[in-house]
């Protein structure tokens, strides 16, 4: 025998392949038995896992419910041990059909006389061991129970954990830099009138450019002020949007709940703020995007569903689109993503309600291990990521060919 179990063979293959981590690599796993094999490469090389399953009597390939995201991409097939070669075949096959670029085949062990022609599949072929005599995978294994469908979950899981977590420290780290140069998104303050004579504290902050305009709507009056505001703020400014950091409400009105909850108040203070920025030097043509969180988010669903509002684009994070009632819900035109947190349970259950009872295109996106306060800098970073795609993609359309807004 040549392993202890398959977790062993893993870690003993994915020394082999450590030089792969720069290729930025997809691991593909031949379920069952080669999933707890692919798991030690992918967690070694900090590479996203996927898993191919293929018929054990026609060898070929089931279809997945998801496509394989690998386009373009170096893709290393993992099996626990290859005797007829079969469904590695089959697996590598799948891998150039989802339009890898390059398919190496990475086994713990396989006989001998079967890896030459496996060339015509694969660009590359990496066994720790070959032997002649090759029969049977169970005699390299001192242990090799079966594969139960609660193990594959558990380590599809901690892949899937990983891979956010580093996707979600590349967003922060990406942001880092950009606040952290100079000339990085201040912003010039403003006094943005409103229709029942209350002059709101704003911050406008405008690139090179900008392809739309986003308007924070928060109902605490710590808009301007908040840490987690300006991060989205500067975020989405780095990404060509004009941003408008916005006070609902004054200091003294702020303390007072019924205020607070004053969705009409608080949207009509809104819409006034849009149509201020709209008349601000460059910013008139621009697609208007609202940014809504707590309250403010039933705030920028009642301003949205106003007639006439023309609003190209809404997020709304850990808010409370409920509050502007089930009308204003159905007449909201924009585009909607609604982001909550996995751990906001009460939040995530109301975003739900709120997303029934709309019919514009909306989508409800949930951050794992996330709370309604989005306090995990990981958290937040994907949450922002998730909000820039949506006004990116939303704010692009609304424009025409030469720059100029759809009307």
């Amino acid at each position: 025998m040549y392993f202890v179990d398959r977790r062993d063979a893993g870690r003993q293959l994915a020394d082999l392949l450590k030089h792969l981590r720069r290729a930025d690599p997809v691991v593909l796993a031949v379920a069952r038995g080669g999933v707890p094999v692919a798991a030690e490469v992918a967690e070694a090389l900090d590479a996203p896992l996927e898993i191919c399953h293929v018929s054990a009597s026609s060898h070929t390939p089931f279809a997945d419910e998801q496509p394989l995201d690998v386009d373009g991409r170096t893709v290393i097939v993992v099996d626990e041990g290859l005797v007829t070669g079969a469904t590695a075949r089959a697996a590598c096959r799948v891998a150039r059909d989802s339009g890898a670029a390059r398919v190496i085949l990475a086994l713990p062990i396989a006989a001998y006389d079967k890896t030459p022609r496996l060339y015509d599949v694969a660009d590359e072929l990496i066994c720790i061991h070959a032997p002649q005599d090759f029969v049977s995978v169970a005699d390299a294994y001192a242990q090799l129970p079966k594969v139960p469908d609660a193990q594959i979950i558990e380590l599809m899981e901690a892949a899937a954990k990983r891979a956010y977590q580093s996707a979600a420290d590349d967003i922060v780290a990406e942001h880092a830099n950009v606040s952290g140069r100079p000339g990085a998104a201040e912003g010039s303050r403003a006094q943005v009138p409103s229709g029942d004579s209350t002059r709101l504290p704003g911050v406008l902050a405008v690139p090179q450019n900008p392809v739309g305009a986003v308007v924070f709507a928060y109902g605490s009056g710590t808009g301007t002020a908040g840490a987690r505001n300006r991060y989205v703020a500067q975020y989405l400014h780095s990404h060509g949007m004009a941003t408008l950091l916005l006070d609902l409400l004054t200091e003294p009105s702020a303390i007072d709940r019924r205020t607070v909850f004053d969705i009409g108040l608080l949207g009509r203070r809104l819409a006034d703020a849009s149509a201020w920025l709209r008349g601000q030097p460059g910013l008139g043509r621009l697609p208007l995007g609202y940014f809504g969180a707590a309250a403010g988010a039933a705030a920028a669903v009642w301003a949205a569903a106003e007639p006439g509002a023309d609003v190209a684009a809404m997020v709304l994070l850990s808010g409370r689109p409920d509050l502007a009632g089930s009308r204003r819900l159905a007449s909201v035109a924009a585009p909607t993503l609604l982001i909550a947190g996995a751990r906001d349970a009460a939040v995530l259950d109301l975003n739900r309600r709120a997303k029934l009872r709309m019919r514009c295109a909306n989508q409800l996106l949930v951050v794992p291990g996330a709370d309604n306060r989005f306090d995990d800098p990981r958290s937040l970073a994907v949450a922002v990521r998730l909000a820039e795609d949506w006004f990116t993609t939303c704010l692009s359309t609304a424009r025409g060919p030469a720059g100029e807004k759809v009307r």
